[in-house]
């Protein structure tokens, strides 16, 4: 299970990411609002010495835009960079923001669907 994945990950010490990819009205929202609690409770109660940080983005017309972050008074989304390091891995100029709580991530996340283009 994707769970299972998440956790042997965590266990070698790496990042993972969670990617929703298809077409308009697919199921991608609803998935990831469905996975995305269960994976933070899951990270948070699984040991002390986890740092457990979301990032969200999506990508909207060929542009990467950062949905926790704000550019300007108006609170809007922000373009992201993206870039490849020497090792070839993608990296996604985006904010990251500590979680703590379960009542983080679900803020976190809910802040995030709302501001998707």
């Amino acid at each position: 299970s994707i769970l299972e994945s998440i956790r042997a990950a965590v266990d070698r010490a790496e990042t993972f990411c969670l990617m929703a990819y298809g077409q308009t009205g697919s199921g991608k929202t609803y998935t990831c609002m469905e996975i995305l609690p269960h994976i933070s409770n899951m990270l948070l109660n699984y040991s002390a010495c986890v740092k457990v940080e979301l990032s969200a983005f999506e990508l909207h017309l060929e542009t990467v835009v950062d949905l926790l972050a704000s550019d300007g008074e108006d609170g809007e989304s922000r373009p992201c960079s993206v870039r490849q390091d020497s090792l070839g891995r993608t990296h996604v100029d985006a904010k990251k923001t500590m979680i703590r709580t379960q009542e983080d991530a679900e803020s976190l996340i809910k802040t995030a669907f709302a501001k998707r283009a």
